[in-house]
């Protein structure tokens, strides 16, 4: 049980953070829903570049083999919309395409298998394959605080959020609040790395956007990727 008066007392808008959370039951049901592709709903886990260690080192897998840059899923865009969106998705990034044609990311996100769901989603039993080591974003779900007005929100979850509280989880609270941190901090150190971007390199280039195109004509794209 939490001691309300001593958590006002250290910050107020945990306080009423807090109190907000309470207003909401959630109990994982394991549906799988979370972690599957669906046309209305974005499965996208974005991963911080200490997670990715901790996933590598715990369950001995290849850095490679757990990320990808955090970009929009181009490949599957493609089978949807044909070869012309690829141009309107280059254009919306003109901004982060280099004079050389690479495109500059920031941040990691979980691998998805062909079928659109996680890497690590087992279907046949609906669980992780790494819950131990599973990202903040996936043991927070659905609460998440917002980065611009440390407001807390919550993501859609069918049939398990009701306006109805039961118990709660104080670990959850943390793991929250704790998240927040982090990822606050990831924005920084990133936001730090960016300004250390070669000189020779400029951005917004229709030179850039020309050369990132034809690579993709060629079967591929180049990132440079920014973390902490």
């Amino acid at each position: 049980m939490v001691n309300l008066k001593i958590l006002k007392d250290i910050d107020k808008k945990l306080y009423f953070m807090f109190l907000s959370i309470q207003k909401y039951y959630f109990k994982c049901s394991s549906c799988g829903a979370c972690c599957t592709y669906k046309d209305n709903i974005d499965n996208t886990v974005y991963i911080r570049y200490d997670e990715i260690i901790k996933i590598s080192k715990n369950y001995n897998i290849p850095f490679d083999s757990i990320v990808s840059p955090f970009y929009p899923d181009v490949i599957t865009y493609k089978k949807k919309y044909g070869i012309y969106y690829i141009k309107k998705y280059l254009k919306k990034l003109k901004e982060q395409i280099d004079n050389n044609g690479n495109i500059h990311i920031f941040g990691w996100k979980l691998k998805k298998k062909s079928d659109g769901n996680c890497i690590f989603y087992n279907k046949s039993t609906k669980k992780c394959l790494i819950y131990k080591s599973r990202p903040s974003l996936c043991y927070t779900y659905p609460y998440y605080i917002d980065i611009d007005t440390f407001k807390l929100k919550i993501s859609f979850c069918n049939n398990i959020m009701k306006k109805h509280q039961e118990t709660f989880n104080i670990k959850l609270f943390f793991d929250i609040i704790n998240r927040y941190i982090n990822d606050l901090k990831d924005i920084k150190l990133i936001e730090n790395n960016t300004k250390k971007i070669n000189k020779s390199i400029y951005l917004n280039s229709k030179e850039g956007l020309f050369k990132a195109y034809i690579n993709f004509i060629k079967g591929y794209f180049k990132f440079i990727v920014y973390d902490q």
